[in-house]
């Protein structure tokens, strides 16, 4: 009698396949960090916004210059999201954006602010995107 039965090629790559998965949805989860208090919370002051334009920043390989436009003004903001997005792409699309993040300048370019992001399970960024029929740039989120 045997005492081992033979392990086909394919079942090893697939149980390879559903380790490597269960190993990146893990590093998905983020450690849990200090809390904050309220009034550290209250201090950021986020809005709703939709991106007008973007191109790439010259020179750089993942970071795209928008143009946010905020209700009643305009921002540029630098986000490394060429990797994820094309400029042509993301025009029209509702964002939300921290607005009080101080003035930085990235590769040359201005940036006033930090659009949010998240990533998926395969790593790519991904807007965190209000209901786009719903709610007008510039509105404040609390």
């Amino acid at each position: 009698e045997l005492l081992f039965s033979k392990i086909e090629d394919s079942e090893i790559d697939f149980q390879i396949k559903k380790l490597n998965k269960a190993k990146k949805s893990k590093d998905l989860i983020s450690p849990i960090k200090n809390e904050i208090s309220f009034d550290d919370f209250s201090k950021l002051k986020l809005k709703v916004g939709s991106i007008t334009y973007a191109e790439k920043v010259p020179k750089t390989k993942k970071l795209l210059s928008i143009k946010v436009d905020m209700g009643d003004h305009n921002r540029t903001i630098v986000s490394g999201i060429a990797k994820s997005y094309s400029p042509d792409e993301i025009i029209g699309q509702k964002v939300v954006v921290l607005t009080n993040l101080d003035t930085k300048i990235i590769a040359g370019v201005k940036s006033q602010g930090m659009i949010l992001l998240t990533r998926d399970e395969n790593d790519n960024q991904i807007f965190i995107q209000p209901d786009s029929t719903k709610i007008a740039d510039g509105l404040i989120i609390s």
